[in-house]
């Protein structure tokens, strides 16, 4: 058996895997952390490197029965320059950064039904283009040093083989992308003044980027010539680790933030509607939909920094399955962070509409779960607007254990909800990239579905109303943080 070494570099986490055929976990190095808005980069390359050393060292056993055959990376969707000679010399700027200076002074310029048709999304100041748009205005000498912008996967990728390339999915992030055609678009490099020079060359996610480095191969006491498929960024690997291969069907990503996609064979956009679309891992589909607000992130807020763990995971959630839908009357806008997908309002806060002496802490909680659950639906009938109906979602992550959620998530949406047995989606679906490498196309497989979620009709009828509700008070906080 074939043994695929995975390195997984999350919001909350770094892991280093062996992953067998089966898209199994043999063997995991796991290095908890958080992240801000920035990552020292080098940093985390030196972090990896003694983590790989270490997961190989301890499974010699393993590894010389089932040797390692191939390498994939997925990361976070994070940003940095990288000089000539592979070294990062910008911080690395993630997610949730945002670069709201130069974005208010362009977004003037730009039409956002232009851009959905462009690049599968309208403006937002968390873009790469904005990013090194900044560099170049404000650190022209910097600028002028940067031999590539890419991912802090693909910065892990020219460590390990020293080629410089960028994923078509990933590359959707960049707002320089053109999904139509495939390429990098030149009206947008025009408009934000950037050289073609500053991007990678543009590679599929199953296509073999390189080998591992002789020196690194020997470092990491791998035998023989280790291919590295390019790989993607986390939420598009997890989309298909979790088996969004099929279309109609809706992937949650349910972690620190949720990120829902729907797999679709087609699409038509005439106008903004908040929602991303960018090419699937596989080939002929979309993924449309994005990353949402931190719903994961939000749980634990409250049930640390409010509750001061005084009420367990498992209480707060017995406590809350007992109230009726609509947490007798509180609306909760959970937007510790901003927002993201579809409302794309980063000034946007935490709200608590309808609050009274008689709402008790579970209250709170329920109004984080429901409140998710009516920001999927928001996503779906958008999508549906753009033709692109849903069947099913099927929730992956930590928030997916959470029973009492995923029920919530199905009565809002009116859609049944599966949990996959994969525990490591990101993980199992950069292992199927590295084995579509070797294999071609067959080697796309599917993971199991275990319980399944649905809702009556009286929850759909009350859900349905509620919805409406959650809506209206939705917009009229927005009105607030403009």
């Amino acid at each position: 058996m074939r043994t695929v070494l995975v390195i997984d570099i999350g919001t909350s986490s770094v892991r280093t895997v062996l992953a067998g055929e089966d898209l199994k976990i043999l063997a995991m190095i796991q290095r908890k952390r958080s992240v801000g808005s920035h990552i020292n980069a080098e940093e985390e390359w030196d972090c990896i490197r003694t983590m790989i050393r270490r997961l190989v060292e301890e499974n010699g056993a393993l590894l010389r029965e089932n040797p390692v055959s191939a390498a994939a990376v997925s990361a976070l969707v994070g940003w940095v320059g990288v000089d000539r000679k592979g070294n990062a010399i910008t911080p690395c700027y993630t997610y949730m950064h945002r670069e709201q200076k130069i974005f208010d002074e362009m977004k003037t310029r730009l039409e956002g039904n232009e851009t959905i048709r462009i690049c599968g999304r309208a403006p937002a100041p968390e873009w790469m283009a904005y990013k090194l748009r900044r560099i170049k205005k404000e650190e022209p000498d910097l600028y002028e040093e940067i031999a590539v912008m890419t991912s802090l996967k693909d910065f892990i990728n020219i460590k390990l083989c020293g080629v410089p390339a960028l994923d078509h999915t990933t590359a959707g992030y960049t707002f320089l992308y053109d999904i139509g055609k495939g390429d990098w678009c030149k009206p947008l490099l025009d408009h934000f003044e950037v050289g073609l020079e500053k991007l990678p060359q543009l590679i599929r996610p199953w296509e073999k980027l390189g080998t591992v480095r002789p020196k690194l191969a020997k470092e990491f006491l791998l035998n023989g010539e280790i291919p590295v498929a390019a790989g993607s960024c986390d939420g598009s690997t997890a989309i298909l680790g979790a088996g969004g291969v099929n279309e109609k069907t809706a992937v949650s990503v349910m972690g620190t933030t949720d990120v829902l996609f729907l797999v679709a064979k087609d699409w038509k956009a005439k106008e903004n509607s908040g929602l991303i679309i960018n090419p699937h891992v596989i080939p002929g589909y979309w993924l449309i939909g994005g990353p949402m607000g931190m719903y994961g992130g939000t749980v634990e807020w409250f049930r640390k920094s409010i509750m001061g763990e005084s009420k367990s995971l498992d209480e707060l959630n017995r406590l809350a399955a007992e109230l009726e839908p609509g947490c007798f009357g509180l609306t909760v806008l959970p937007n510790l962070a901003g927002e993201r997908t579809p409302y794309w309002n980063a000034s946007c806060v935490g709200t608590l509409a309808g609050l009274t002496a008689e709402h008790r802490a579970e209250h709170i909680f329920r109004g984080i779960l429901e409140a998710n659950g009516y920001d999927c639906r928001e996503i779906l009938e958008r999508a549906g607007r753009m033709g692109a109906e849903c069947s099913g979602i099927i929730a992956i992550g930590g928030g997916a254990s959470n029973n009492l959620w995923l029920s919530i998530k199905a009565a809002v949406t009116g859609l049944p909800v599966w949990r996959n047995e994969v525990t490591e989606a990101t993980v199992a679906g950069s292992a199927m990239l590295a084995l579509l490498m070797q294999d071609g196309m067959g080697a796309v497989g599917t993971t199991v579905r275990t319980d399944v979620f649905e809702s009556t009709r009286r929850q759909k009828e009350q859900y349905d109303c509620l919805y409406r509700i959650y809506k209206e008070r939705r917009k009229i906080a927005e009105s607030l943080y403009k």
